[in-house]
């Protein structure tokens, strides 16, 4: 306020003047204005509750610029990173009026990694955006990065290893197992196991990634191919300890890395039919068991032809699931008939769940009621038949020969 002292002039009467109330500071720079407690920059938290106040205090403080910034980087179940505004987490309460003033947020439930912003201005204008870290005695700060990890470490796989587990039986392994791990914070330990065995890192698997500065880490493990090359079942863990303490487990954060390899092709016993049989019936009945151990049935398909035709009938045609409930119903044995017919091929196929294929053709199969039928069917007895009558017709006609010549001699 300012009251101006004059003297009249020429006689003229004098007024006093009484200006309005105003400011004049000569502090451009408000030092430690702002002050922030209960987090600390580059600071991981894990805790049920997570909260923080900023707290502001001046005599000329113009509470409409106190408006704190708090954003946070989301990872989401879709696999993307979204930055959000959480800033109306908090909200503002009186401590003085007119002087102090808190800006309060009571719990961030949200794992993220965050980073917390603040300017405030006096009625002057003069403006400050560095704060006081109570936690740490930082001072000086204009932005504070923290995470909020209560949740630890996200897996996923890559595209080659998620194929691989959807197909689950393999003949082999065509690429290198890759498990992939997403923390806001960084990994502190990590080991990878195989069956239960702990393998080498650099030699075995290696990994890759990782660097993250107020972003989230992310890392790949990586598991040499070659060691699944033999057959049987394997089960993959990546296990992992974060800078907040969190312990992450693959396969408890529902990423189960199992599969089979599997080299060997089903077997299928057979009873009732062998290669150039011969059955005296009005029709042949026919056992079959396919096992496939160490692996699954995927399906089979039994084909009968007739001699000279290209058309087949389709006798049993069952997927995995058909076969699974047949063999279930019948102690493991699938049963199918032959029809009368001379020379047919029955075609057996069985396939595993990993694409091994048990492939096998019976030939020159004859199914009769007709005793002759039989005789005609059975090639060998033919075939011997027709070499003795040979012999005899050529015993004969030498000895014929041998005769016209003793009588010309005569």
């Amino acid at each position: 306020m300012i009251t101006p002292q004059w003297k009249a002039f020429m006689g003229r009467s004098k007024r006093n003047f009484m200006s309005k109330l105003f400011l004049v500071s000569v502090t451009k720079k408000l030092d430690h204005l702002i002050s922030i407690g209960e987090i600390a920059d580059k600071t991981a938290y894990n805790k049920e509750v997570i909260g923080f106040t900023i707290d502001v205090d001046d005599v000329n403080f113009d509470l409409s610029s106190f408006q704190p910034k708090l954003t946070g980087i989301v990872y989401e179940k879709s696999g993307r990173f979204v930055q959000k505004d959480f800033s109306d987490l908090g909200r503002i309460e009186t401590v003085e009026f007119g002087k102090r003033y808190e800006y309060v947020i009571d719990n961030i439930t949200e794992d993220a990694i965050y980073t917390l912003a603040c300017e405030v201005k006096d009625l002057s204008l003069n403006a400050t955006s560095e704060m006081n870290v109570k936690e740490n005695g930082n001072q000086g700060m204009e932005t504070i990065t923290f995470s909020v990890n209560r949740n630890g470490s996200t897996f996923t796989l890559d595209k080659s290893t998620q194929e691989l587990i959807d197909k689950y039986y393999v003949q082999q392994v065509d690429a290198a197992v890759v498990l992939q791990e997403v923390n806001c914070d960084p990994v502190r330990q990590h080991s990878v196991t195989v069956n239960g065995d702990i393998i080498k890192e650099d030699s075995q698997y290696r990994v890759q990634g990782g660097e993250g500065e107020n972003a989230w880490y992310q890392y790949d493990y990586v598991i040499d191919r070659e060691l699944f090359a033999d057959e049987g079942d394997y089960n993959v863990v990546v296990s992992t300890i974060d800078k907040a303490e969190n312990m992450a487990y693959s396969d408890i954060k529902n990423v189960e890395t199992s599969f089979v390899v599997d080299h060997t092709p089903p077997v299928v016993t057979v009873s009732g039919l062998a290669p150039n049989g011969r059955y005296q019936e009005e029709s042949q009945n026919v056992n079959v068991i396919p096992k496939d151990d160490g692996g699954k049935l995927e399906s089979l398909e039994i084909t009968i032809a007739s001699r000279g035709s290209a058309s087949k009938k389709q006798a049993v045609s069952l997927d995995r699931k058909q076969l699974a409930d047949a063999q279930e119903k019948n102690d493991g044995v699938i049963q199918f008939t032959i029809p009368q017919g001379i020379g047919q091929e029955i075609a057996i196929l069985c396939r595993d769940a990993a694409g091994n294929v048990y492939d096998k053709i019976y030939k020159n199969i004859t199914v009769s009621t007709e005793w002759y039928i039989m005789f005609l069917a059975n090639r060998p007895l033919l075939f011997g038949l027709s070499g003795t009558a040979a012999t005899v017709i050529a015993i004969g006609t030498a000895g014929i020969v041998l005769r016209k010549k003793k009588r010309r001699r005569k």
